[in-house]
Formats: structure tokens, sequence, C-alpha cells
């Protein structure tokens, strides 16, 4: 079955940013779009619709697959910006993604195959590029914070710590912190579970085990702000499996980081298939309206 990615309220988009000269941590130039006409890379299944502004998110959909003067495919990501809640108003194309080891690309999707994608993006800088500029701190604190997953696991998967990564925000300063979202493996016959990273603090429970299923699935890590602290929170299919509670406040490097989709430094790839990837601190999210999509639908189709 074919799938078109639509929109919630006026459009859907995953995280990334936009502008309209802006320039990635690695120097590339990053090509701007206005809010009315989104870019392919910048349109998502899934929907964010932040009630937080100014706000940004940065978004992998795997839709649009160029290739370099030497023969290098590389997907095309995008950073998504809020000036007003609810509807975002501007796009940046990222075009520093690279990709390393073996991953192949097809029908809106990316087939991880012990390799990784790998972008060089500089959010502060992309915002403050925009006309007119949005300017925010080189480390922010963000009481909301999320990081979505759209895929399909293949077993088998070699338990460990840190397998099947989902998204990695690696910033570039010292002693800044990361964030991570990953479906481990935890035991033998295939048992994950899902795992995040947050402001130095694994979340993690052992106890929720699910067998990775036949078709898409979508897996989420919500830092979110309560009346007396901070919770994460584990969804599978937009279905609570775990809380986490009290959670410090996450704080954010924004000045240049390395974005992994499908890897990270701390262990093995992802094992299989996916279709979207978002770093996404506003935190307002849900499943896409579309009429056919009860659940995910498997992944790779569109």
């Amino acid at each position: 079955m074919m799938l078109h990615r639509c929109a919630a309220g006026a459009l859907a988009a995953l995280v990334v940013m936009a502008g309209a000269s802006g320039t990635t941590a690695a120097g590339s130039a990053a090509s701007p779009s206005s809010a009315t006409a989104p870019p392919p890379e910048c349109i998502t299944q899934t929907r964010l619709s932040p009630l937080l502004v100014p706000a940004w998110a940065f978004v992998m959909n795997f839709d649009v697959i160029r290739t370099r003067n030497n023969g290098a495919q590389y997907p095309v990501g995008c950073l998504i910006a809020w000036r007003a809640p609810f509807t975002p108003t501007d796009y940046v194309s990222i075009e520093t993604c690279e990709v390393f080891g073996q991953v192949t690309f097809g029908g809106g999707q990316a087939q991880f195959n012990g390799g990784d994608v790998r972008c060089a993006v500089n959010v502060k800088a992309a915002l403050e590029a925009l006309n007119p500029p949005l300017i925010i701190a080189a480390e922010e604190p963000y009481p909301p914070f999320e990081i979505i997953g759209v895929g399909r696991i293949i077993p088998p998967t070699t338990p460990h710590p840190y397998s099947n990564p989902i998204a990695y925000y690696r910033p570039y300063a010292v002693n800044a912190l990361p964030a991570g979202l990953f479906v481990p493996a935890i035991a033998g016959n295939d048992v994950y579970t899902i795992k995040s990273y947050f402001n130095g603090t694994d979340n993690l429970d052992v106890n929720v085990r699910f067998l990775a299923g036949p078709s898409t699935e979508t897996w989420t890590a919500k830092h979110q702000p309560l009346p007396n602290g901070y919770q994460v929170q584990h969804t599978r299919d937009w279905n609570t499996l775990s809380t986490f509670f009290p959670r410090p406040l996450v704080l954010l490097r924004t000045d240049g980081a390395t974005i992994y989709i499908g890897g990270s430094p701390l262990g093995p790839g992802f094992d299989g298939t996916l279709d979207e990837a978002i770093v996404d601190p506003p935190d307002r999210s849900g499943p896409t309206g579309m009429a056919d999509h009860v659940t995910w639908v498997p992944v790779a189709m569109r």
C-alpha cells in the first residue's frame, strides 16, 4: 500500500529547524523555505503542534535522497521552527548528513545493515539566520523534550544496553550532555524494551518487555514537566509502557551537534528499517490523522 505523509492541522512535521539562510555546524548552506510550502524532507506522519514557542525540531524522514559528486548517497534532513503555537513557520533543509557503514534507501525509508546516518546541525546558528532571526542561548533548558522513532525491528538483535538506537543528539561542547532513544534487546529470543537518555540519566525498566512486531511501530521518549517536577514517559504505538519520576530538567547545547540516526557512539546500530526519526523539544505530538493509520503501517511502504 502506498502512503502519503499527511498534515496535522495545517501540516505535519518532524523535528528540524527552519530559516532563511541558515548554516550547519559543518559550514554547508542550509536551504530555507516558507511555511506555506514545506519541502518534502520536512513533512512527516507524526503530528507536531507545540504550544510553547519559539520552538524547533529536527526531522529525518528519508523522503529526499541525493548523491554527492563522489557517488555517495545521503538523506536530506530538516529543521522546523515555530514562531507561534501549533503551526510551523520556517524550514531549513539540512544537507550535511552522511552515511557511515551499510545503509540503503528506498520508498521513503532507510534499511540499516550495520551503518548509521550522521547530520551536523547547529540549531542556534540556523535560528539566528532566519528572517527575522530567532535568538536562543548556546545552552537552553527544555522542560518538554521528546524523541520519536517510526520503524520496524528485524531480528535477531544481539543483546546490548544501547542496541537499536533511534536517534542520538551529541553536542560538540565539552561536558555537554547528549540525549538519545533506544529499543535495546535485553534477553534471548529477541525480547526488547525502550530506553532513553536525558540530561545524564538513563531511563530503563527491564520488566517492560515485548517482541518485535511484523509491522511498523512508533517508539517515543517524552520528557515532560509536572506540577511537582519532571517525568520521562516511554510509549510504544502511543501506549504508555513506563514512567520515570522524578527526573532533572533537560539542559541542551544548541550551538553545534551531531545527530545520529540509527546509530550512536555507545553501541551497535539499528537492526531493521526506519521511516522517521525526530528530535523534538516542543513535546506535543501524536499519531498521524490519516484514516488508514489506526496503528502504524509497515514502515517502508508509502
